[in-house]
C-alpha cells in the first residue's frame, strides 16, 4: 500500500504543527491526500482562538502552502476548515495541555496516527524548559497515543544526533533495538533520566528560594544545563534524554522512531520556505545545496 492509500480516511494529531518540520508534513499531506479525514494540529496557546490565530498566521498564510492555495483557489479556506482542527495546548503539561474534554475525548477516538513534532531547538533553552518539553514533551505525547483507541503508528520525530556515537567499526545502519534506561551506543555513560529530574528541580527550587529575579534563574539553568551537557556528551545530552522515556515506556503495537538530520531540503516543495526559519543549526548552508 502506497502512503496515498494508506492516509486516505485517516485522522491524524500533529503536535508542534506552527514549527519548521512539522509545516512541512502538513502541506505535504494535504496536498497528496486531500481525502485525508481529519488533522489535529496541536500548537502552543492559552486558548483556542489563539491557536486558531496561529495557525492562520504561521502555518497556512506562509510561501509554503502557495502551490495548495492555487490548486483550491477560492475554495481553500473552505477545504482547510473541513479538514483541519487546530488545538490549543502544551505538550511540556499531561495529555498535551488539552483543557477541553469533549476534545480530548474526541481525540482518544478518531486518531489514526499520532505524529511527534513538538520540541524546543534552542541551543541555549534554559534547561527546566528543554527538559520539560523535549523529554518529559515526548513522554506526554505517547502517552495519548496510548489512549487512543484506534492508534495505528504513533511517530516521534527527533534527530539522528539522539542515537549518539556508534563504536568504532560498527555498521552505519542503526537498528532500534530496546535500550536499557539510560544507555548509549557507545556504552560510556549512563543517564538516569528521574535523577536527572530530581536534580533538575531541586536546582530550580534552590534559586527561587533565594529570591533571586527571572533574569538570573534563566542565566543559572541555561548554565546549569550546559554543565549537564558537557559532563554527559554534548549530543548525547542534549538530543537524547528525549528517547530516554520513549524505549522506558513503549507500549504500542506498532512504533515508529524517525531520527532526521539537522537540514535537508527538495526541489519538490517550495524552496524559499527553507530560508524562512533561521533558528535551525547551521540553516544557513542551505544556501549551498540549491
Amino acid at each position: 500500500m502506497n502512503s496515498q492509500d494508506f492516509l486516505k480516511g485517516k485522522t491524524i494529531l500533529v503536535t508542534g504543527a506552527a514549527g519548521f518540520l512539522a509545516k512541512v508534513f502538513v502541506e505535504k499531506i494535504l496536498r497528496i491526500q486531500p481525502e485525508i479525514q481529519k488533522l489535529y494540529l496541536l500548537l502552543r496557546a492559552s486558548n483556542t482562538d489563539l491557536a486558531e490565530n496561529r495557525l492562520r498566521n504561521e502555518v497556512f498564510e506562509i510561501d509554503l502552502f502557495r502551490v495548495l492555495r492555487a490548486k483550491w483557489g477560492e475554495n481553500f479556506s473552505s477545504f482547510i476548515s473541513k479538514k483541519v482542527v487546530a488545538i490549543a495546548g502544551d505538550v511540556a503539561i499531561e495529555n498535551l495541555g488539552i483543557k477541553d474534554e469533549k476534545l480530548k475525548r474526541e481525540i482518544f477516538e478518531e486518531i489514526d496516527l499520532l505524529v511527534h513534532f513538538a520540541a524546543s531547538t534552542k541551543f541555549d533553552e534554559r534547561f527546566d524548559i528543554l527538559m520539560a518539553v523535549n523529554t518529559q514533551g515526548a513522554l506526554h505525547a505517547l502517552n495519548v497515543a496510548k489512549n487512543c483507541k484506534r492508534i495505528k503508528a504513533f511517530v516521534h520525530i527527533s534527530t539522528a544526533y539522539v542515537c549518539g556515537d556508534a563504536k568504532d567499526g560498527d555498521s552505519i545502519i542503526l537498528r532500534e533495538n530496546p535500550f536499557e534506561m539510560g544507555e548509549s551506543l557507545k556504552g560510556t555513560s549512563k543517564l538516569d533520566i528521574h535523577e536527572e529530574m530530581n536534580l533538575l528541580e531541586r536546582k530550580l527550587a534552590e534559586l527561587q528560594a533565594m529570591n533571586v529575579d527571572e533574569n538570573t534563574i534563566t542565566c543559572a539553568m541555561k548554565d546549569y544545563g550546559m554543565e549537564r551537557f558537557i559532563n554527559f556528551n554534548f549530543n548525547y545530552y542534549f538530543f537524547g534524554t528525549n528517547h530516554q522515556f520513549l524505549f522506558y515506556y513503549i507500549g504500542l503495537n506498532e512504533n515508529e522512531v524517525l531520527r532526521s538530520f539537522y537540514f535537508k531540503n527538495q526541489f519538490f516543495i517550495p524552496l524559499f520556505y527553507f530560508f524562512w526559519n533561521f533558528n535551525q543549526p547551521y540553516h544557513l548552508l542551505d544556501i549551498f545545496f540549491l
